[in-house]
């Protein structure tokens, strides 16, 4: 993903724009569980400006890998369980994320 930001008008504040995506690698173990890996790659790829001029040494970035577990019930739910470390943080809040993700068709 990119993400382009606007100028925030009452603060004259503009942030830089920014890319990033999520990456996974899973292995089906049987009965519908699946083990894997996965994090994202984050980086801020222009300086943020204020008052139109920019701001130096304010990039942000940062990487994430954990594990992660599957379990598909072939009927067409799931739900997925995964850690990530954040590791390479600059300029951003730093923390690891323990994820829950439930899907069910409606």
């Amino acid at each position: 993903m990119y993400t382009y930001n606007f100028e925030n008008r009452d603060t004259s504040y503009k942030s830089g724009q920014e890319f990033h995506f999520d990456y996974s690698l899973g292995w089906g173990v049987g009965h519908g569980w699946v083990l894997g890996a996965g994090g994202y790659v984050y980086r801020q790829v222009t300086d943020d400006k204020l008052n139109g001029q920019s701001v130096p040494n304010n990039k942000g970035r940062a990487y994430a890998i954990g594990p992660s577990l599957k379990y598909d019930s072939g009927k067409g739910w799931f739900v997925t369980a995964k850690w990530q470390k954040e590791t390479g943080v600059r300029n951003r809040a730093q923390g690891d994320a323990f994820w829950v993700k439930a899907v069910f068709p409606f």
